[in-house]
């Protein structure tokens, strides 16, 4: 039960804050569709142009079930935009508590593909619903939760979706930014990862070891077999 004027998306994003079902003490009654219901149905209320079909659905299914998801595909099968429609909608409902680590190979390469698609979501989201959480700072390719007026005060860039650039120069110094992180809420959305090297698999090995944790790594190699 949920008072009058709730919106619909507030609806769907407290059920998924409650797992997908839950009950009422007091009435003793079960509530809920499930987790993957109710997050699949938030998603269509903020971007409704998310097309359903067999590739999204099961994108949308191991996001839910599984902490570490590989994409192997050819380019424009939407693997960057349901990635980053699926951790958007995740920050959204937990802001204070959720961090997410996006990273390409270069921040050209950021901006041309998954961070640029993020940032495109957030603004058709903003616009739709304007109370939702996250405040972008281009230069600085993040999108923090603590408003403006915190700045006084100092805002906590801890929360919220950065930016990561695994490469600077010919090396791949960037992704030491991703050692040591810690958060209630750890999601990464990694893209280009067939060329990255190795040490990526010591770094997911790190990462996974917060308590909630989910990664999506994303690739397009031309030859599997060198994957």
């Amino acid at each position: 039960e949920f008072p009058d004027g709730t919106t619909e998306l507030h609806i769907e994003m407290e059920a998924y804050r409650k797992g997908g079902r839950w009950v009422n003490p007091i009435r003793k009654q079960s509530y809920g569709s499930g987790k993957e219901f109710h997050f699949k149905r938030a998603l269509s209320i903020l971007w409704p142009e998310i097309k359903w079909h067999d590739w999204s659905e099961k994108q949308l299914k191991l996001y839910l079930n599984y902490r570490i998801i590989g994409q192997l595909g050819a380019a424009s099968t939407g693997k960057s935009f349901m990635s980053s429609a699926f951790v958007l909608l995740d920050y959204y409902c937990f802001p204070t508590e959720t961090t997410v680590l996006i990273s390409s190979t270069t921040r050209e390469s950021l901006e041309m593909r998954v961070l640029g698609e993020l940032k495109k979501l957030h603004r058709k989201a903003k616009e739709r619903y304007p109370w939702l959480s996250g405040n972008l700072i281009e230069g600085r390719q993040r999108i923090v939760t603590d408003e403006r007026s915190a700045a006084a005060e100092g805002r906590d860039f801890r929360q919220g979706i950065v930016g990561i650039a695994a490469k600077r120069g010919n090396n791949f110094d960037g992704m030491s930014e991703f050692v040591g992180i810690k958060a209630a809420r750890l999601r990464v959305l990694c893209e280009e990862v067939h060329l990255m090297p190795k040490t990526i698999i010591d770094i997911v090995s790190n990462l996974n070891k917060n308590p909630d944790f989910k990664g999506i790594f994303s690739g397009n190699p031309k030859d599997i077999t060198d994957a």
